[in-house]
C-alpha cells in the first residue's frame, strides 16, 4: 500500500510546477495593475490615497480557489479512475489525501514567499509617491493562513463524497452553498473576527467540529464504497 500511496503522490504532483507558475503570474499581474493605477493616480492627481497589497491578495485567494478545484478533481475524478483498476481503494484514497496535503502546503508556502516579496518591493517602488503603503498582510487576516493550509482538503473531500453519494442533486446543493458563502463572505469574516465575543462560542465551535467530523467520516465511507463508473 505504501508503494501505491507514493506512486499516487508522484503522479498528482506533476502539475505543481504549472500551478506555481500560475500563482507567480497572478502576483505579477496584480502588481502590474496596481502599479499602473497608483502611478496614473499620482501623476494625474487622482484620488488614490494608499497602496494596497494586491499581489498578496491575489496569491492567497487565488491559491485557495486553485487548491479547492484541484483537490476536488483529484478526490472525485482521478480517484474514480483508480477504481477501474485492481488496486486498493484505501491506498488510492490515502495517496490522494497525502498528495493534497503536500500540494496545499507548497502553495501556501509560496503565497507567504510572494507576500514577503511584496513587503520588500512596495517601499522601493512607492516610497517616493507620498502614499500610505499598506502592509502586505493588510487584506489577509491572521486566520486566513491556517484556513488556506487546512480547509481545501476537507472541502474537497466533502464535495467529492456528497457528489458520489447523491449525484447531480448533491452537485446542485454544493453549487447553492458555494453561492451563499461567496455572497456572504464579508459577514463570515466579521463573524470569525468577533467569534470570541459570541455567547457559548466554545460550544458552537465544538458542535461544528463534531458535525464536520461526522460528515467527513461519511464522505470517506461513500468514496470507499463508490461504484465503478464504466
Amino acid at each position: 500500500m505504501l508503494r501505491m500511496i507514493c506512486a499516487v503522490i508522484k503522479v498528482d504532483l506533476e502539475d505543481l510546477k504549472l500551478e506555481l507558475g500560475i500563482q507567480a503570474g497572478a502576483w505579477l499581474l496584480a502588481e502590474i495593475i496596481q502599479g499602473i493605477i497608483v502611478f496614473v493616480s499620482v501623476f494625474g492627481k487622482g484620488d488614490v490615497e494608499r497602496v494596497p497589497a494586491a499581489g498578496t491578495a491575489a496569491v492567497v485567494y487565488g491559491a485557495a480557489v486553485c487548491m479547492v478545484i484541484t483537490n476536488t478533481v483529484r478526490c472525485l475524478v482521478e480517484y474514480g479512475l483508480h477504481l477501474r483498476f485492481p488496486l486498493s481503494r484505501r491506498g488510492a484514497l490515502l495517496g490522494h489525501l497525502a498528495s493534497m496535503l503536500v500540494h496545499d502546503a507548497i502553495l501556501c508556502a509560496a503565497a507567504l514567499v510572494w507576500a514577503g516579496v511584496g513587503a520588500v518591493v512596495h517601499p522601493l517602488l512607492y516610497g517616493g509617491t507620498g502614499l500610505d503603503i499598506l502592509p502586505t498582510f493588510a487584506h489577509t487576516p491572521w486566520f486566513a493562513w491556517p484556513i488556506l493550509l487546512l480547509a481545501p482538503l476537507p472541502v474537497a473531500l466533502l464535495a467529492a463524497g456528497i457528489v458520489t453519494r447523491f449525484g447531480r442533486v448533491g452537485g446542485w446543493l454544493l453549487y447553492a452553498l458555494f453561492m451563499v458563502v461567496s455572497l456572504s463572505l464579508d459577514k463570515i469574516i466579521e463573524f470569525f473576527e468577533d467569534f470570541g465575543v459570541h455567547t457559548n462560542a466554545r460550544m458552537l465551535l465544538a458542535g461544528g467540529a463534531l458535525g464536520l467530523a461526522v460528515l467527513l467520516a461519511l464522505c470517506v465511507r461513500w468514496l470507499l464504497k463508490a461504484a465503478v463508473k464504466t
